[in-house]
């Protein structure tokens, strides 16, 4: 395998740009929706640590309202926004309704 390895052709990964580069409004999107969801559930640390990794400052991210104008979600008519649970982050909350009702633990699965 290691052979094979080193016959393989290489790639420079610097002559393309990153998913990031070619759309950093995606980016940005997705980066304030992970310090969301580490916000929501106190996560300071890793807060702390996330933002600079991804090269943000926590004043350049974006507001949940902003990001959902963006995305095309309609706060009063969608039924998703309607049924979240406070104090949950948006990623919680966007998981739990996108997940079917047969995948979610039951009652008896705490037990």
């Amino acid at each position: 395998i290691v052979s094979e390895l080193r016959k393989a052709p290489h790639s420079d990964p610097l002559a393309l740009p990153t998913l990031s580069e070619a759309n950093p409004l995606a980016r940005r999107i997705a980066t304030s929706l992970v310090a969301e969801h580490l916000k929501a559930y106190s996560h300071e640390y890793s807060l702390a640590v996330f933002l600079p990794e991804s090269g943000t400052k926590a004043d350049e991210l974006l507001p949940l309202d902003e990001i959902l104008h963006v995305l095309n979600v309609d706060k009063i008519s969608s039924n998703f926004l309607n049924n979240r649970l406070e104090g949950q982050s948006f990623v919680w909350n966007l998981v739990s309704a996108l997940m079917k009702p047969s995948d979610l633990p039951t009652k008896a699965d705490a037990c």
